[in-house]
């Protein structure tokens, strides 16, 4: 039967483009810039060794800018674009940083391996320069696209155990580097880097209420792990600033020059790459580009390489022995590994204080943390609402017995009360893209409180990114629903399309068909019954703007009658599915106000944490079973409460308020 999509890498396509430029051309472009002029700098290098330098100043790692602009408030797109080209630019420096170790590894001037011990060795440069692409790269790829299908279906099999799936989605990364880095010989950082953007992709595998925790916790592990590199970077520094020796031995205008030669070299494979750049439809200008040239720090990755070099130092076999014509003693084997590392370290260092420090001012001076029309007039409507709030409970306050020599004054001065002007821009497009905000929050919170499942959340939010990414770069109010109808249109079609199967299917696979049949009703009526949802929700946040805007009106009222025409193929075609889909989705909502209730309950104090513990499990055993199996299980399973934690009056109390609560729909949702 036909697969339900809605263009599911279309709205991809050119931030990957985007990223593979910048992560590919534009780093080998860097790392060359950057070679030839440490070349010109320091001669008694041989090229190998300054392109060595030169790829291992190339690999970026902006952490410190990406956290910034979320500060300022800068648009999102500008961190994906940063943050995305970072991460790949990693992948690729260490593609390059294999080939040129091994190439000089057998260097012309000493001993090469056996199987190039033939006249036209040189030849076989090239043929190494296939094998590190083809095992570092194309292996890299491979191994994480792979282990990124691993991981999704091992979480499909767990259902908001957040234990069971934190564990997962922390050691497969782990696994997957030492897989690929020490077993495959291939690039890790690829690997975990394709891995993480597949997961990401497909994070409906996640279990709702894991999905918010997985979030902190990457960030707090996100966080220690980068602080302890600048912590390495910072002790290696000063420990090799301790070490007068090795000032003798390196070359110090290098450490001075190092600095800017990396900023032209980087500006330089921009510039060049900038009209390509331009044109991939990320929405690309001169700001940005300046904003990824000058926030184009330097860590980690580039600190790893450098310190693995390091560990070659006085290896003759790679690179080589003194100069006996230079009067002063050269030592290449110790005097090239110590030079790549103090450079690193200068750049590293330069890059955090000078680059990171001045990021906010550069900003700032290119009017890039202004807030776009849309955002403007999100902040003044909440800002109305929490106003209006604040009235409210400060008149209920005033009511209440023990408030009465309350300063009301001071308290009404202290409290938030903040301006926002009108957006300047037109109205009816920055509320359309608030619209189209508040319907994509609604499915997101449908399918965390456990209404759809996760392959319905996955289409649904497929579909409204894919309208976002492309609303957001509408001129006028007209052309924002334009958009919506041109991507609902061919999503509606599809969601038709995947009901119906075509008849020698039906001939041909009886059962095939029927178990196609009970899944496609299934999502197709989740999908409805969250979009309709979604319209409603929309409708309330922002009824005096849609009473206004009839060209909205119309465009959500049309689409309301595409779902319910789809809905009416869906019951005529499978009729009896239509019924199982509607009986799953009632008990789902069911599960979730009972799961709601006893939370309610355990921080009223009506609960102890031990019995709240064994009533959420066992209708989190039961919402599981609704969204994988679909099978209900016995009544006495769920009244039953552990007699052995609480007294008998209590648990009968407790299972009645369960029950009780039952009764209602879910919060926001109609039963």
């Amino acid at each position: 039967m036909p697969v339900l999509k809605c263009g599911r890498y279309a709205h991809l396509l050119g931030m990957l483009a985007f990223w593979g430029v910048q992560a590919f051309p534009a780093m080998v472009v860097a790392s060359v810039i950057t070679a030839l002029l440490v070349w010109a700098a320091e001669p008694s290098f041989s090229l190998w060794a300054c392109w060595l330098i030169g790829t291992i100043a190339s690999a970026t790692d902006p952490v410190a800018v990406v956290a910034l602009l979320k500060d300022l408030g800068a648009p999102k797109e500008l961190g994906t674009l940063i943050e995305g080209e970072s991460l790949l630019n990693d992948g690729s420096a260490v593609v390059l940083f294999m080939w040129i170790r091994n190439t000089l590894g057998y260097d012309a001037s000493i001993k090469t391996p056996d199987w190039m011990e033939q006249d036209f060795g040189e030849r076989y440069i090239g043929i190494e320069l296939a094998r590190i692409v083809a095992q570092m790269l194309v292996l890299g790829l491979l191994i994480g696209q792979v282990f990124g299908w691993v991981t999704c279906k091992m979480l499909s099999r767990s259902f908001n155990d957040i234990f069971c799936e934190s564990c997962i989605l922390v050691a497969m990364p782990y696994f997957v580097f030492w897989l690929a880095e020490l077993a495959m010989g291939s690039s890790a950082v690829l690997a975990v880097v394709v891995m993480g953007f597949y997961v990401n992709y497909h994070k409906s595998a996640i279990s709702p209420r894991a999905l918010h925790v997985m979030h902190e916790i990457y960030e707090v592990i996100s966080h220690m792990m980068n602080t302890l590199v600048f912590t390495i970077a910072g002790a290696k520094l000063g420990c090799m600033l301790m070490d007068q020796s090795q000032f003798l031995t390196i070359d110090r205008p290098l450490l001075w020059v190092i600095y800017p030669i990396i900023l032209f070299a980087r500006g330089a494979a921009i510039a060049i790459h900038y009209p390509l750049l331009k044109r991939l439809g990320t929405g690309c200008d001169w700001k940005c580009a300046v904003v990824m040239w000058w926030g184009g720090l330097r860590g980690s990755v580039g600190l790893a390489l450098a310190l693995a070099v390091g560990h070659t130092v006085y290896s003759y076999e790679m690179w080589g022995g003194p100069a006996l014509e230079d009067r002063d003693w050269k030592l290449p084997c110790r005097d090239i590994p110590q030079s790549v590392e103090m450079c690193t370290l200068m750049v590293v260092f330069f890059t955090v204080v000078i680059n990171g420090m001045t990021m906010a001012p550069l900003m700032r001076l290119l009017k890039m943390t202004e807030l776009p029309e849309h955002r403007k007039y999100m902040l003044r409507k909440a800002a109305d609402r929490l106003r209006a709030e604040t009235e409210e409970t400060i008149a209920k306050i005033k009511q209440r017995h023990g408030f009465g020599q309350v300063n009301w004054g001071q308290v009404e001065s202290s409290v938030w009360s903040g301006q926002y002007q009108e957006a300047e821009g037109s109205t009816a497009r920055s509320c359309r893209l608030a619209v189209i905000n508040v319907e994509r929050a609604s499915y997101e919170h449908a399918f965390t409180t456990g209404l759809i499942n996760s392959e319905a959340f996955f289409h649904l939010e497929d579909f409204i990114a894919h309208v976002a990414a492309d609303a957001s770069q509408a001129a006028t109010a007209a052309q924002v629903p334009e958009i919506y109808d041109k991507i609902f249109d061919k999503f509606g079609k599809q969601l038709e399309a995947s009901i119906a199967s075509p008849p020698w299917y039906e001939r041909l696979l009886p059962r095939g068909v029927a178990r196609s049949k009970e899944k496609s009703a299934a999502l197709a009526y989740q999908v409805f019954y969250t979009y309709m949802h979604g319209i409603e929700q929309a409708e309330h946040a922002y009824k005096e703007e849609f009473t206004g805007d009839s060209a909205a009106r119309f465009e959500y009222t049309d689409n309301e009658a595409v779902m319910k025409r789809v809905l009416s193929v869906l019951e005529q075609n499978c009729e009896s599915h239509v019924a199982q889909a509607q009986t799953q989705l009632a008990l789902r909502q069911l599960l979730t106000q009972q799961y709601a209730c006893v939370e309610h309950m355990l921080h009223e104090g009506e609960l102890l944490d031990l019995d709240a513990a064994t009533l959420l499990q066992e209708i989190n055993d039961l919402m599981r079973d609704a969204t994988i199996r679909f099978k209900v299980r016995p009544q006495s399973r769920r009244s039953r409460v552990a007699p052995s934690r609480t007294s008998g009056s209590d648990s009968q109390q407790s299972a009645s308020s369960l029950d009780n609560c039952a009764g209602g729909a879910s919060p926001g949702v109609d039963a």
